[in-house]
């Protein structure tokens, strides 16, 4: 049975209780996935952007709020 990893862990702790609910239950019943990331500071989303790694700066990515 799938589980999270230490990163996985660590990116939920950033995210919204709804979405830890909905990745914990989607663990549960077998997906297999990874957090990659979850909320971005002002700094990180403003680098992505200016790496080319976003499209949109801070606050306008889902990772902002």
């Amino acid at each position: 049975m799938p589980a999270f990893g230490n990163r996985s862990r660590r990116m939920l702790t950033t995210c919204r209780d709804e979405l830890v609910v909905l990745a914990e239950e989607a663990i549960a019943v077998g997906m297999d996935f990874t957090v990659l990331e979850g909320h971005r500071s002002a700094e990180r989303q403003e680098q992505l952007y200016h790496d080319g790694f976003s499209r949109v700066r801070f606050p306008d990515s889902k990772h902002n709020h």
